[in-house]
């Protein structure tokens, strides 16, 4: 299924949702300070002449509420560990939902290994709001004090760290410098697998519940914010 409702009401942690929106099996898998790497086979005799991915997509309506994710800015695609050209579009399918799109890369067949990687994209606004709220005041001489934070300091290291300042600023300290940084959180509901001559997808799609187990709240330990989960 593809998911159109907000991440934060149709995945968790647990693989299981039920709330007053959705009850059913995680439409998420989600990946933290992370650009994910895919490996895919075909089953015998098929091809493939496009790939669509569905997405959740930052939402600015929901401001810092958005939980630092975001569509992947890019996708990179390698055939037999070749990397290979691709014609990359994103659309918006509603304002959690976005459906990525890579096609122009010819097609390719069962006889072929082939692999998609996700790069984050820039920080968006929540992810800016986080890192003057709650990173760049710490004080490494003082890592009790949170008087230069808002509510909390996330520290760059130890057991209360969300390693925001590395992963996410990229070892920034002052203002942050524009278009910069890395948003935390991809999430993916589905890739679905096309070819031109097969308009139907039905026997193309690939649930991507099957991931879970690539770690989807790998970071869910962590005592502080900077989560994707409510």
């Amino acid at each position: 299924m593809i998911a159109t409702l907000g991440y934060s009401a149709v995945s968790s942690p647990t693989g299981n949702v039920s709330n007053l929106m959705y009850s059913g099996p995680s439409q998420y898998v989600g990946w933290k300070y992370q650009d994910p790497s895919i490996i895919f086979n075909l089953a015998a005799g098929q091809t493939v002449s496009s790939i669509s991915l569905y997405v959740a997509a930052y939402n600015p309506i929901l401001g810092n509420a958005n939980g630092l994710v975001a569509a992947p800015a890019s996708v990179e695609l390698t055939i037999n560990g070749v990397p290979t050209g691709v014609t990359f579009s994103l659309t918006s399918i509603n304002d959690d939902t976005a459906l990525i799109t890579l096609s122009g890369f010819g097609l390719i067949s069962s006889s072929s290994q082939f692999g998609l990687t996700l790069n984050r994209g820039v920080l968006q606004q929540d992810g800016i709001n986080y890192y003057n709220d709650h990173v760049k005041g710490y004080n490494p001489a003082d890592p009790y004090n949170s008087s230069n934070c808002v509510t909390f300091c996330d520290p760059d290291d130890g057991i209360y760290s969300s390693g925001f300042r590395k992963e996410a600023a990229l070892g920034q300290t002052g203002e942050l410098k524009p278009n910069s940084g890395l948003e935390p959180w991809i999430m993916l509901s589905e890739v679905q697998f096309l070819t031109a001559a097969v308009p139907e997808p039905s026997t193309w799609v690939m649930m991507i519940a099957g991931f879970a187990g690539l770690g989807f709240m790998a970071y869910r330990r962590k005592a502080r914010p900077a989560l994707a989960m409510a």
